[in-house]
């Protein structure tokens, strides 16, 4: 259990908090002075991704093989994100180095044309009339800057 502190750099009151168990008990369970009963042994494995089988002293492996799927789970939890993120997530996993990169690229270029199409003053007071203006200019000036015309078609499919 040590080990699994040291790996994440966290605290016994932050393990013990996140498993709901007693700080004593933790303590106990740290300094192999006690067992972790079966329900335990389930929270810590889900908590910490480890492996159960390295858990009960059978396996040298101590993390579990996270598939993307429980990668992006967790990330969705632990963030509380909505249906469509979930998506833009899952899509950004499937995406090959040089999309990754591409991507990165398009959306730096959003933000330096949505600096520039902003107004100056907050966002928050911004009519339904200017937000509209400034998405019209912001897909103007992407267009004028994307390579391919297809790409911003497919991107407002997408949309």
């Amino acid at each position: 259990m040590d080990y699994i502190l040291l790996s994440k750099n966290e605290k016994q009151i932050d393990f013990a908090k996140k498993l709901k168990i007693a700080q004593s008990h933790a303590s106990r369970l740290i300094a192999d002075k006690a067992k972790p009963s079966e329900r335990l042994i389930d929270d810590i494995c889900e908590t910490y991704s480890v492996n159960r089988a390295w858990l009960l002293d059978e396996s040298d492996e101590p993390w579990a093989n996270v598939t993307d799927n429980d990668f992006v789970s967790a990330i969705i939890a632990a963030y509380n994100l909505s249906g469509p993120i979930r998506s833009v997530v899952e899509i950004y996993l499937d995406l090959s180095d040089e999309q990754r990169t591409g991507l990165a690229r398009l959306v730096e270029m959003v933000r330096c044309v949505q600096k520039k199409a902003a107004p100056q003053g907050s966002e928050d007071d911004l009519s339904y009339e200017q937000e509209q203006a400034i998405s019209t200019r912001l897909a103007a000036e992407l267009a004028a800057r994307l390579p391919d015309e297809n790409v911003l078609g497919a991107l407002e499919e997408e949309i």
